[in-house]
């Protein structure tokens, strides 16, 4: 999971320096926080630590049986 999210992250990196019509990885980063653009990484880990949050905090039967296997 982790390699494909990478991949992705690689090629929106080059279509960017495409559609920019710059290969320097600094400009497009530059514009891609410009205009607010996260990459697959950045919103995977956002995500995978909003859900360890709420599972954490949740305290149902379900969720107690899952986390002692």
């Amino acid at each position: 999971m982790r390699d494909r999210i990478l991949v992705m992250d690689r090629l929106l990196n080059r279509t960017g320096g495409q559609v920019y019509n710059n290969s320097n990885i600094d400009i497009v980063k530059c514009c891609q926080s410009h205009f607010c653009f996260d990459l697959p990484s950045v919103v995977h880990g956002r995500r995978a630590r909003k859900f360890d949050i709420k599972y954490s905090d949740h305290s149902n039967r379900f969720c107690q049986m899952i986390s002692h296997l």
